[in-house]
């Protein structure tokens, strides 16, 4: 395959599931009178099996502090997540969800399985298998040469 049309389908890929993905987080906001983006920290949120701290959605999601800043604490005033000192290191605040977070959540959670099947459609799980391969090697590849190892 010409490396110009791999790198073309990759953007191309990057931009219409962006496009996908953008639509629910704007159909759940509004039906929960929140911004996209209050939605999409709270998934991010959600599918950390522990409490995290708001350095962590900066570090890996590469957002800055003042939007996570701004986003957690728009989501704490209107009550769907406490923000906890941690214990072990002061300077930084733990994320917790509270119960009125749950039926939005429910709601990000049957839309994803909404979009997953608009994605995986005429997939065999084969070649479903290969692509995610193929991605983790790519991804592998970026993070490799964003930390210097290009070899």
């Amino acid at each position: 395959m010409n490396k110009d049309i791999l790198l073309e389908k990759i953007i191309y890929l990057n931009k219409d599931s962006k496009k996908l993905f953008d639509k629910s987080m704007k159909q759940i906001a509004k039906k929960y009178d929140l911004t996209k983006s209050e939605v999409f920290i709270l998934s991010i949120i959600e599918h950390n099996p522990e409490t995290l701290k708001s350095c962590t959605i900066v570090k890996n999601h590469n957002f800055s502090k003042a939007y996570v800043s701004q986003v957690t604490n728009s989501l704490k005033e209107k009550g769907y997540i406490s923000l906890v000192t941690d214990p072990d290191d002061k300077r930084y605040q733990k994320i917790k969800l509270l119960s009125k977070a749950d039926n939005v959540l429910n709601d990000i959670t049957k839309i994803f399985k909404v979009n997953l099947n608009i994605i995986k459609k005429g997939i065999t799980k084969e070649e479903l298998d290969n692509f995610i391969g193929i991605i983790d090697k790519i991804i592998k590849n970026l993070k490799d040469y964003e930390e210097g190892n290009n070899d």
